[in-house]
């Protein structure tokens, strides 16, 4: 699909959006022909727009995603009265992942060296717009009350047991789609007799991109907490997402039929390496520091948290993953997700 018709596309969906929601005209970003990000925005919906439309197995519909004129780091998910499904992805996501990954020639340069049988940095923007999109969709898929007043990354929620659940959920959610995505994107990109040393790298760079994605968030800045606020701490969102998104990469891979034994340990330790050694000025050195120390120092809290937030959405039919799961029983090529 050309520019042009991405923007009429948009244009037309936005406007069915205004009608049908609360959503006034001035949150909507405008698309501006040949103007910063405009590839990558129009890219994006488009992929996102698909998507919705395309889901299997939900009844989504009617669903509209659009870019939020908002330039905080942040995104959300919403049901209107109506029945109408929203999620809004903020540009300033955009605009702080594009700087991070798509635009920054230092790093581009670094992991072409490191990384020179696939395109690291492009893997990285995609890797984490994905994952803002796909855990919004997670929330929409819950289908849970608290839609009707959004859910969305802000910092300033207060705590409740019900929102840290959901948005556990919708973490392994997202890592699980993005995980089959990147098995697609490593057998595309480094055939079906890929080494288990190309596996790891494509699973460093992708668990690089989500830390660093994890510590652009404002709550990145808070010291390591279990029972606070709306989302549980990116420490603790970090390790659930990374062993998901690795148990589903190579269990996808496996419907290829390649086999390879990853020690998700060392995948972690290299991601903070590599992050450690990219030193990149967007991110937060000592948030970077800190969250490395506080893994190593809280590894058995962080892990009985994770279980405790798993055993309370055992068996619960609206979560997003139990309804993967469900879609997946039909789909086997989709791969295990039990998690």
């Amino acid at each position: 699909m050309m520019s042009k018709e991405i923007e009429k596309l948009y244009l037309d969906h936005t406007k069915q959006l205004v009608e049908r929601s609360s959503i006034k005209i001035d949150e909507i970003f405008p698309f501006i022909e040949g103007s910063p990000l405009d590839y990558e925005l129009k890219k994006g919906f488009l992929f996102y727009y698909k998507e919705l439309k395309e889901n299997i197995g939900h009844n989504l519909e009617p669903s509209y995603v659009f870019i939020v004129n908002d330039r905080k780091f942040n995104a959300f998910a919403k049901k209107e009265k109506n029945g109408s499904n929203i999620i809004g992805i903020n540009v300033g996501i955009v605009r702080h992942l594009y700087d991070l990954f798509g635009a920054n020639d230092d790093l581009k340069s670094s992991l072409k060296d490191k990384f020179s049988k696939f395109p690291a940095t492009d893997l990285m923007f995609d890797t984490a717009m994905h994952f803002t999109f796909y855990h919004e969709l997670g929330h929409l898929i819950q289908n849970s009350s608290v839609l009707e007043n959004s859910l969305s990354g802000d910092e300033k929620v207060e705590f409740s047991l019900k929102k840290h659940i959901l948005e556990y959920d919708a973490d392994q959610f997202a890592s699980i789609v993005i995980g089959g995505h990147i098995a697609t994107f490593t057998i595309d990109n480094l055939g079906e007799k890929v080494s288990s040393t190309d596996i790891e790298d494509v699973l460093i760079t992708v668990c690089t991109s989500i830390l660093f994605y994890l510590l652009s968030s404002p709550s990145s800045k808070h010291e390591l907490y279990f029972e606070e606020c709306g989302h549980p701490h990116p420490t603790i969102r970090i390790v659930n997402i990374v062993f998901t998104i690795i148990h589903h990469h190579l269990s996808t891979l496996k419907n290829y039929g390649v086999s390879a034994e990853i020690d998700p340990d060392k995948i972690v330790a290299d991601t903070i390496k590599l992050a450690e050694s990219l030193n990149l000025e967007l991110i937060q050195q000592d948030r970077l520091s800190s969250m490395r120390t506080s893994i190593a120092a809280n590894v058995h809290e962080i892990s009985d948290y994770m279980e405790f937030l798993r055993f309370q959405k055992s068996g619960d039919r609206s979560m997003s993953t139990y309804k993967w799961n469900q879609f997946a029983k039909s789909y086997p090529q989709f791969g295990d997700t039990k998690i």
